[in-house]
């Protein structure tokens, strides 16, 4: 047997195999096997059938034989291949029409596999995908599916509160998001879809319970969207090497119901990491947004109140501010509003009650902040007439990207294509979960499926309200939807698009008073659509509950 030979054979047999290979017994890429590699493969396939893990047929045995048969004994460093007759005479042997009977593993790990060749599989999971595969994998589930999903876990389920500090715990509803929007996916797409969890280190170590639930379910879940059908992978990122090891011995430990045909393994596409140096860049950067963030809300506090404050104090709080001694301005102001009983707002005293909720304990010079609690109980809160209300939204024309995004909310119209990633980046990070639509697979008019024409259910039709209606009770800090090929939709449901396009203003304006983050983008539209959209917006109303509030803005990109 020569070396082309033995290659060939090599990488038959393992090919045959794989299907019963865990990542600890053999290492695996896409195609055929590199050159050179074949004796440590099957020095690591001989260590697993020694260790009873790997059930073999006779014509596999016999081969292996054949292969192993051509090896001079001893190879240095490879102790299985020198024992491999031992190994092989004690090797667990069933008969060739029970290998396919024979119980499957529930995952088969296939470490640095080759991206694009993973995105072809119908289902599976990528463990420690690469920052710069994000967009793409989003995106080619949101063309190929028409659902594509990204997750911030450290936004969404923070340890403490929301995005913004919030001095809460995150609720149940907030904590179970991970498992919510795959659901949401698997109840409401035609097609399936593919969701990334982004910063799952955090989720693992704030949350490890329902992290490790959630990933015990995952080869149930994927083994019943491939047994409907479906398509579904779900991606984790910003995974730390022990962390990503854990995932893995907890998936092998996994159980796949016995009705879903656990022969077949779900495919586990392992990536290297760069886990420790990103997560040390975000973490600076994040708590200089959190210092930046408290600070301008003192300033703004201070500044809506300064015509109810004595000139004095206001001198000395616009010192304490320049050299960035917040303790000082805070302790001023509630000093002075407990010797002056000036009035403040609902609004106001709302504010204040979370700022002081953020502070550190105070030191012994600051004892009007010791008393807070007491001094904002017997404030005077009073409510403001209520203003008339005022345009529902607000149209800005020829939109400047950057300067959109720096609006909490906003709804964009005819978002050119080459801004879909920034967009889905941006949501992302500052709301925490970013879904993408293509409404022409996630809604036809028609399909075909097992030989059947058929037309989307009430709930796969509602998937665009489904989604919103997720990101805003499930989500701590709130997010966002891009919603392309719009036009399919506009044309083939009529009525649904503009029922929920009359509802955007009162979504926006809803999630901005609860302090959250949410743009929603409409892509692909027509001229006339666009005008279209743009009147019925400007004719919709805000719901009376919330008030008089600011008008939305809506963002209008100059045609392509």
């Amino acid at each position: 047997m020569d070396d082309i030979e033995f290659a060939r054979r090599t990488d038959a047999l393992i090919h045959r195999m794989r299907g019963r290979l865990q990542c600890e017994d053999i290492f695996f890429m896409p195609g055929p096997i590199p050159a050179g590699d074949h004796a440590m493969l099957l020095n690591l396939l001989l260590t697993g059938i020694g260790q009873g893990k790997v059930p073999i047929s006779r014509r596999e045995r016999d081969e292996l034989r054949a292969i192993l048969g051509r090896f001079e004994l001893p190879v240095k460093f490879f102790g299985s291949i020198n024992a491999w007759e031992r190994i092989i005479a004690k090797a667990c042997i069933i008969d060739d029409a029970r290998i396919t009977a024979a119980p499957g593993r529930p995952v088969v790990v296939h470490g640095a596999p080759d991206f694009d060749h993973a995105l072809k599989a119908q289902v599976a999971l990528h463990v420690g995908l690469p920052p710069q595969r994000y967009g793409a994998f989003v995106a080619h589930f949101a063309a190929s599916t028409g659902v594509g999903v990204q997750v911030d876990l450290a936004r969404t389920i923070p340890e403490q509160g929301g995005q913004y500090s919030r001095s809460r715990d995150f609720s149940e509803m907030e904590a179970k998001i991970a498992a919510t929007l795959i659901m949401t996916i698997s109840d409401c797409s035609i097609w399936g879809g593919g969701i990334l969890l982004r910063d799952f280190e955090h989720w693992w170590t704030a949350a490890r319970t329902d992290a490790e639930t959630l990933i015990r379910q995952i080869p149930t879940i994927l083994a019943a969207e491939r047994y409907g059908g479906d398509t579904l992978h779900v991606a984790l990122a910003d995974v730390s090497p022990s962390t990503a090891q854990h995932v893995i011995t907890t998936l092998t430990k996994a159980e796949v119901e016995a009705s879903l045909d656990p022969t077949q393994s779900i495919p586990v596409f392992s990536y290297s990491t760069r886990y420790q140096a990103r997560r040390a860049e975000r973490g600076e950067e994040e708590r200089t947004v959190d210092v930046a963030e408290f600070a301008s809300r003192v300033d703004s506090l201070v500044n809506g109140m300064q015509d109810r404050l004595p000139e004095k104090a206001c001198r000395f709080m616009a010192k304490a501010a320049e050299a960035r001694d917040y303790d000082d301005v805070l302790e001023v102001l509630l000093s002075t509003l407990h010797k002056e009983q000036f009035p403040i707002s609902q609004q106001e005293h709302d504010e204040f009650r979370e700022i002081m909720e953020r502070t550190s304990p105070p030191d012994d010079l600051h004892e009007s902040m010791k008393r807070w609690r007491s001094i904002l109980l017997l404030a005077e809160v009073i409510e403001p007439e209520p203003e008339p209300p005022g345009p529902p939204v607000i149209v800005h024309d020829d939109s400047c990207f950057d300067s959109a995004l720096q609006d909490r909310v906003g709804l964009h119209v005819d978002l050119p294509p080459r801004l879909y990633e920034p967009f889905m980046e941006h949501c992302t990070a500052a709301g925490g979960v970013s879904v993408q639509l293509d409404m022409a697979r996630a809604i036809p008019d028609r399909y075909s499926r097992d030989g059947e024409i058929r037309t989307p259910t009430s709930r796969e039709a509602d998937i665009v309200g489904t989604s919103i209606l997720t990101i805003g009770t499930r989500s701590a800090g709130g997010g966002a939807v891009l919603l392309r090929d719009f036009e399919h939709w506009w044309t083939t449901a009529r009525a649904d698009a503009e029922s929920l396009l009359c509802q955007f203003p009162t979504i926006l304006a809803a999630e901005r008073y609860g302090d959250d983050t949410f743009h929603i983008a409409l892509a692909d539209l027509s001229s006339s659509t666009v005008d279209q959209v743009i009147a019925i917006l400007t004719e919709s109303k805000v719901e009376e509950a919330l008030g008089a509030v600011p008008p939305v803005p809506v963002f209008k990109y100059p045609p392509m």
